[in-house]
């Protein structure tokens, strides 16, 4: 979507392990930001039914009330631009195996072979 954040706010069972965490950070190159809530799912149904019921008056109201963050992680810029280094690599295996997959598959069909 070309959208740049500095800052990311996450939440729930993927991010309950800092190491997997701190992992997406570098990956990212963007600070992340955990929510205090276990259940992110739980806690917007839930705030949901305060603004419909007056609780808060929107979203924005609800956010600043409800949302504690825990945790924080600050991306390594050295392993963040390793892993763009190793993306840069994959991107190009993928492409790579593509093309071999499609000459197996010619010459598959002009064998007969499956």
């Amino acid at each position: 979507a070309n959208v740049k954040s500095d800052s990311i706010l996450c939440g729930g069972g993927g991010f309950t392990s800092d190491a997997w965490t701190q992992i997406r950070a570098d990956v990212l190159g963007v600070e992340l930001r955990v929510l205090a809530q276990k259940e992110p799912g739980i806690m917007g149904a839930a705030t949901m039914a305060a603004i419909g019921v007056g609780q808060y008056a929107d979203f924005a109201d609800a956010y600043d009330a409800l949302a504690l963050f825990d945790r924080t992680f600050t991306p390594d810029q050295a392993k963040h631009a390793q892993y763009n280094d190793l993306y840069g690599l994959y991107k190009e295996a993928i492409s790579i195996n593509a093309s071999l997959g499609k000459r197996i598959s010619q010459l598959n069909s002009a064998t007969g072979s499956r």
